[in-house]
């Protein structure tokens, strides 16, 4: 009943039912989990992480335990604990990639992008691997202007995905960043001819319009971006760039 709770994003209901369940046997791994879960749901980090630490030291060989310990680590701010929880859980399985590739985003966080870069190369590793550590190593490669090296990896997710608007889109700001504007487009077009209402592309696409002063052109594409996404606060502020540059108030 309480996993039915928790589905239905009932997480009220299935903390009270997990409640009874723990009067009967509190010494359970999967119960202390599942209770985290909960707490997280309810954003209560500090509850769930108290219950993350009982279910690892129930089960210090689950590799899930560790890794989603270590997580609940980094958001209390605890980033020594979670990098020693997240190598212990390499050690368990040198090849899980959710564990690498979270262990690069704390890499990240410390500032070790070279080890990011490793653990997230761990992680998008294979046929199977995360392409979500693919596209955290091209952008970090990008951040670094080692931009050869990021278009290789985006090369490789659009041969696994050849209509992702996200690798053509990311794979066109690369290209801005080295100056070549006409391919930067191309990738821009690319994406919005996959998905016609992927707004992030088309913002991109005003953007390289504005920086080469085509006003009206910028303004459309940023028109068109706001249609597809009425939440984008920056298709709105970038319109209203375009009006102030045409001194139009």
């Amino acid at each position: 009943r309480a996993e039915y709770y928790f589905n239905r994003g009932d997480a009220g209901s299935a903390e009270s039912e997990m409640g009874k369940c723990s009067d009967l046997s509190y010494d359970m791994d999967w119960l202390h989990h599942e209770m985290a879960l909960v707490y997280s749901a309810r954003n209560m980090p500090a509850a769930a992480m108290k219950e993350f630490e009982m279910a690892r030291a129930l089960f210090p060989n689950s590799v899930e335990r560790r890794n989603n310990l270590a997580n609940s680590y980094m958001e209390n701010g605890r980033h020594g604990d979670a990098l020693r929880e997240f190598q212990e859980a390499v050690k368990l399985d040198p090849h899980d990639s959710a564990v690498h590739h979270n262990l690069g985003n704390l890499y990240v966080f410390l500032g070790r992008k070279d080890d990011a870069l490793r653990e997230y190369s761990l992680a998008g590793a294979g046929y199977y691997g995360l392409s979500e550590s693919r596209y955290a190593s091209a952008r970090l490669l990008a951040g670094r202007n080692e931009f050869d090296a990021a278009l290789k990896i985006y090369s490789e997710l659009l041969s696994l995905s050849p209509s992702d608007p996200n690798a053509f889109n990311e794979m066109g700001l690369v290209y801005l960043k080295k100056g070549d504007n006409a391919q930067a487009l191309a990738c821009f077009n690319r994406a919005v001819s996959t998905v016609p209402c992927f707004s992030p592309a088309w913002l991109n696409i005003g953007n390289a319009y504005f920086g080469s002063g085509k006003l009206d052109d910028a303004m459309r594409c940023y028109k068109k971006a706001a249609d597809c996404d009425p939440a984008s606060a920056e298709a709105y502020y970038n319109m209203g760039v375009v009006y102030y540059h045409r001194k139009d108030f």
